[in-house]
């Protein structure tokens, strides 16, 4: 009984050993199972959050780029640039955690083949995020504004409402749906367990148990944490998302897609797309498809619907992102009707052409009446780049102003083609919102315009030459400076390189640059002012016929002068002038290097420039002959009282500045009445004749000597002064000796001298002195006539 006692207790005992070893292994091996799978569960919690957070950073990378291309200040730029640099390091940096598979986001470097499929290096949404952040990249390495029309700003954009972020939504779904099927087969796990484990435990207590309870509660509030915030993402998208079974019904649709189509989500739960389409179409469980969606009130939608796999438990079905293309249909028509107009436009463009071209320099549109003018043709265009359609130095020229315009500028330019002229005016083309969009070229043939424009310019030039050449009569210049200045005038005015003045002394001629232009050669200019003597050169024969002589081609005219070939000369005119007394002027002038015909014009200016000046001269020779005649004595020929009293004002102006003397001297002849009552008034008027050239002859040529009227005469004596008064008194006396010898034995004269500013320093008071001292004289000489009348009576 003992040994049976001892043989159960034995038993006993190993059972309980086997028991407690059992239940030891058991409690071990859930321990490991749960802290695996809670390890494992970390790692699916820290793998969707980097998931969510890398779809989180490209909605933030597309709308700082956005914001970047409407900033208007530097320090906008560098505080959006500063933040898309942080969004794109972050967004890398989480992209490179889920597609490297020793990251550790995944055990022992390795992955579920559905998150392979997704995140490795070959995948769509790997080259989608790397095409993504490569352009987020350049915009924030871009420098200055950024316009919204780079193609970088539109991959964004693109991106943002495309198919970027449908495949990262897809992603982040694939992470939740993943993470919701480990939860139940965690739970279901977890569950079994727990009920062998609190059967096993039953016999130990509770003492394992509680800890497994509480690692299974942290565990499961971690899961439905990250299921919840899944959840939450895919619910807050922008864009409508909708996951089918494997039947093909819905049994998830977000609060985007249920908007658009104006109802509840649970009330798509269960249909199927067919229902909510317009017209029959296949969905496709991979693949981007364009449908028009059944709206609110039966209105279409159309939308873009990209479908990717997705595994469920009980077998394959699919995520679907819709994208709403309202705007952008809205968009694309407004620019077909945008287009219609400018080709309306262009096609009915008078005397030009319109081309629109877009910011690769690529035509879009060419049109136009006047396209053919320049020998372009709209197929050979439209569709082509400025480089490949046009000749190099034409798409030189054009190239800045087209830049010039896709950069919001306007331009305009000439360009001359085909022997006409052309103006081009390129404007930017802007949208609603003021971006610019492309460019536009307005060209115009403005050949008859610019040649009216260029036929007034030259005519008000010429117009204005004869103005400036009248007034050249309106000045005290010499003749020979009025016509060189005449001739400098006209030469500015009509393209000539070189002119002169020629004046003509007998037989001898000199001429006298008036105009040369800086290309005109030294020795030319030497040669062409050389004396001429008669017989030498064509001058002569053109002065004496007296007729205009204009040589279009120097070159091939007989009897020209080979130097003037040799330096330049091609085209040559020589035209008559005037002939001022013994002077006689003519113009002459070259153009150089290359042949320039004298037109109609040319030829009717000099004519005309030839005709003013000789009537100005004329007319000034008349004026100061008839300001010589108010100013002269008509029968002596000596300038008279008003020009004796404005010289003698002048001289003693001039004497006081230079300090020097004046003497005026007043003679009054005596008998000159009892002549003209004995012989007459010829007589008279011959003695007044003598005695004036015979007092001019005894003065100084320096001196002015006047008739002041009647027999009264007057002179100025330069430099003169008292002590040279008994040499003025010997002339005077020599004037009336040889006036006497001259046929006039009983005529005498009486003198007064009055010296400045010695004596007086004003005209009237030394007028009045030599006027005393005149009378006292012939006082002096009727008392001599009395006294020798009356001794031969006595």
């Amino acid at each position: 009984m003992s040994g049976s006692v001892q043989h159960h207790l034995k038993t006993f005992r190993l059972i309980t050993a086997l028991s407690l070893a059992l239940i030891a292994l058991l409690s071990v091996t859930s321990l490991l199972t749960l802290a695996h799978r809670a390890q494992t569960h970390g790692r699916d919690a820290r793998l969707i959050d980097v998931s969510g957070r890398e779809r989180m950073l490209s909605q933030r990378i597309a709308l700082t780029t956005l914001e970047l291309t409407r900033a208007s200040t530097p320090t906008a730029r560098d505080l959006l640039r500063a933040q898309l640099d942080t969004d794109i390091a972050r967004m890398a940096d989480a992209h490179a955690r889920l597609t490297d598979a020793h990251s550790d986001l995944y055990p022992n470097g390795t992955r579920d083949a559905d998150l392979n499929a997704v995140y490795n290096a070959e995948s769509t949404l790997s080259a989608k995020v790397t095409a993504f952040l490569q352009a987020a990249r350049t915009v924030a390495r871009t420098t200055g504004p950024v316009r919204d029309d780079t193609d970088e700003v539109r991959t964004i954009l693109a991106a943002r409402d495309g198919p970027l972020l449908p495949a990262l939504d897809a992603a982040v779904t694939v992470h939740a749906l993943r993470i919701e099927a480990k939860f139940r087969q965690f739970t279901t796990l977890a569950s079994t367990l727990l009920g062998l484990t609190l059967v096993l435990l039953a016999l130990i207590g509770f003492g394992v148990l509680t800890p497994l309870m509480r690692r299974y509660a942290r565990a499961a509030a971690a899961l439905t944490q990250e299921r919840n915030f899944a959840r939450q993402v895919m619910a807050s998208m922008g864009q409508g998302l909708a996951l089918a079974g494997p039947d093909g019904r819905y049994r998830y649709v977000n609060p985007a897609f249920a908007d658009l189509l104006g109802c509840a989500p649970e009330a798509l739960l269960g249909q199927r797309p067919s229902a909510i389409l317009m017209e029959h179409a296949d969905v496709p469980h991979e693949g981007r498809l364009e449908v028009t969606l059944r709206g609110p009130g039966g209105h279409p939608i159309p939308v873009l619907l990209t479908s990717v796999p997705h595994d469920w438990p009980d077998g394959t079905g699919h995520i679907m992102v819709i994208t709403d293309l309202t705007e952008r249909h809205a968009a694309e028509s407004a620019i077909r009707t945008r287009e219609r107009l400018y080709r309306t436009l262009a096609a009915n463009f008078p005397d030009g052409a319109l081309l629109l071209f877009g910011h690769d320099l690529r035509h879009t549109i060419v049109d136009g009446q006047g396209l053919g003018a320049v020998g372009l043709r709209k197929e050979n265009l439209e569709g082509r780049t400025l480089q490949e359609a046009l000749p190099p130095a034409i798409a030189a020229l054009l190239d800045g102003p087209y830049r010039a315009a896709l950069r919001g500028e306007e331009c305009q330019q000439d360009i001359t083609a085909l022997e006409r002229t052309f103006v081009m005016h390129t404007v930017p083309v802007r949208d609603e919102h003021g971006s610019v969009l492309a460019g536009m070229a307005i060209v115009q043939d403005v050949t008859e315009r610019r040649a009216a424009e260029a036929a007034r310019e030259r005519t008000a030039a010429y117009t204005a030459a004869l103005l400036d050449v009248t007034r050249l009569s309106e000045t005290d210049l010499a003749p020979e400076d009025v016509a060189a200045q005449a001739l400098q005038i006209v030469a500015c005015s009509a393209d000539v390189d070189w002119a002169g003045v020629i004046m003509f002394e007998g037989d001898y001629a000199h001429t006298t640059t008036a105009w040369s232009a800086p290309t005109v050669s030294e020795p030319f200019r030497d040669m062409a002012t050389q004396g001429l003597m008669r017989g030498q050169g064509r001058i002569w024969d053109v002065m004496d016929a007296g007729t205009p002589l204009f040589m279009d081609d120097y070159l091939s005219a007989p009897g020209t002068y080979p130097p003037f070939i040799t330096e330049g000369v091609r085209s040559a005119a020589w035209v008559p002038l005037t002939t001022m007394g013994a002077q006689r002027f003519m113009f002459t002038a070259a153009r150089m290097h290359h042949p320039r015909p004298w037109d109609t014009q040319d030829q009717a200016l000099f004519n005309a420039v030839a005709r003013t000046v000789q009537l100005s001269l004329e007319r000034r020779a008349h004026v100061n002959a008839l300001r010589d005649a108010a100013l002269t004595d008509v029968l002596t020929g000596l300038r008279n009282r008003r020009a004796f009293e404005q010289d003698l004002e002048v001289e003693l102006d001039r004497a006081a500045r230079h300090k020097y003397s004046v003497g005026v001297l007043l003679v009054d002849l005596d008998g000159l009445k009892v002549l003209n009552d004995a012989e007459g008034h010829e007589r008279g008027d011959a003695l007044l004749v003598t005695f004036a050239r015979q007092l001019r002859q005894q003065l100084r040529l320096e001196d002015g000597v006047y008739r002041l009227g009647g027999d009264e005469y007057a002179a100025i004596l330069v430099h003169a002064d008292e002590y040279g008064q008994p040499s003025l008194e010997r002339r005077l006396r020599a004037a009336v000796n040889g006036t006497r010898a001259a046929g006039f034995p009983g005529m005498d004269a009486s003198a007064g001298l009055a010296f400045a500013p010695r004596e007086e320093r004003h005209m009237s008071a030394l007028l009045r002195r030599a006027d005393e001292r005149m009378y006292a004289q012939k006082e002096q000489h009727r008392a001599q006539r009395r006294a020798a009348r009356s001794e031969p009576a006595s």
